[in-house]
């Protein structure tokens, strides 16, 4: 996603029209469906609700921001976002990394977000108290580059990386140590490697060697 500071909309800008702001609601819904390859009930599991709440969904006709927070955690999560991104999508257009407390204030004075204050609040609140942490956890664990680096030098479509499930979320996933054992098998076939020497070189968090 964008690694942008955003500006937060002001009242009465075209960004709090309702229909857009529903209609982004939509593309997220139908991004995190592609991008996992969930089907629409799978989604539900995820996000914890219903078949026929999902429909509404779907039908542009809720507002995002009157969904319950732990609904909107876990779509942000599908997402590979955090929260207060996924916000700032609805809101903006676009994904945000940085959103700063003076965003916030402005945001909240502005008289077309009185009515989400609440939810505002709480999707912020965590990011604020753990930004400290979270920058200490990055600065300790430095990212994986090899998988990424190894797809760029092997010239992979982004068509084939994301028909092989190595979506953007997943390979940043990876960079931080995380995977699933699909990861592992799609690498070991694009590499014509075995699997095992695939989830060693993720385990050990090191390039794996050419064969002679």
């Amino acid at each position: 996603m964008p690694n942008t500071e955003i500006e937060l909309p002001r009242a009465h800008s075209d960004s709090f029209d309702q229909d857009t702001v529903n209609g982004r609601f939509v593309n997220a819904l139908n991004t995190a469906l592609v991008s996992n390859r969930y089907s629409q009930r799978k989604l539900c599991a995820h996000i914890g609700v219903t078949i026929g709440t999902m429909t509404k969904y779907m039908r542009g006709a809720i507002n995002p921001l009157k969904v319950g927070t732990e609904v909107q955690e876990k779509l942000a999560e599908a997402l590979g976002v955090n929260l207060p991104s996924l916000i700032a999508y609805y809101r903006t257009g676009e994904y945000a990394s940085h959103i700063t407390r003076e965003d916030v204030t402005s945001w909240i004075r502005s008289e077309g977000a009185q009515e989400d204050i609440p939810f505002i609040l709480d999707a912020t609140s965590s990011v604020f108290k753990g930004g400290l942490e979270e920058k200490k956890q990055e600065s300790a664990v430095e990212k994986y580059s090899w998988p990424a680096d190894v797809l760029e030098s092997r010239n992979i479509s982004t068509a084939m990386r994301e028909r092989l499930g190595l979506t953007s979320a997943v390979m940043e996933g990876l960079s931080a140590g995380k995977f699933e054992p699909a990861t592992v098998e799609a690498f070991a076939m694009l590499l014509n490697r075995e699997v095992d020497e695939v989830e060693t070189a993720f385990r050990t968090r090191s390039p794996l060697q050419d064969e002679d």
